[in-house]
């Protein structure tokens, strides 16, 4: 397992794991490069952060054909569908029988992932964006 970025709990994280032998490497930053190889490779993008704006770490697992499981939170609701491109939980228990699902069926989930990755689009943001300036409501 790879624990990429920083964050206010990883020094913790890295003291509870210490010494129990599981194999997992705390990455840190990585260059964009590194992201999307770890990405490209991984089965399961595991995102726990319990508030967001904008799931663009999402976007970009679901461009690499891996799908995500995270809280149901404002910004993950709007680019995770719910079975479809990976899976939305109301508590961490919920992770491992989500991850195994997943798993058991990455071929249908990574397909999903970049089809729906796909919907994001320079042209589209372009038409969402002039339709939001001309004041015709917001786009969906």
């Amino acid at each position: 397992m790879f624990v990429v970025g920083n964050g206010t709990l990883l020094d913790e994280m890295r003291e509870m794991v210490r010494d129990k032998g599981y194999n997992i490497v705390f990455t840190g930053r990585v260059s964009d490069q590194e992201l999307a190889r770890l990405l490209r490779e991984s089965w399961v993008n595991l995102h726990f952060s319990v508030t967001e704006g904008w799931g663009y770490s999402v976007i970009e697992a679901c461009a690499s054909g891996t799908p995500t499981v995270a809280f149901r939170v404002p910004g993950l609701v709007d680019v995770i569908q719910d079975g479809y491109n990976g899976y939305l939980v109301n508590n961490i228990s919920e992770f491992p029988d989500r991850i195994l699902d997943i798993i058991g069926n990455l071929d249908r989930f990574s397909r999903a992932s970049r089809e729906f990755a796909e919907r994001f689009t320079l042209d589209e943001t372009a038409r969402k964006w002039s339709q939001m300036l001309r004041g015709d409501g917001v786009p969906e």
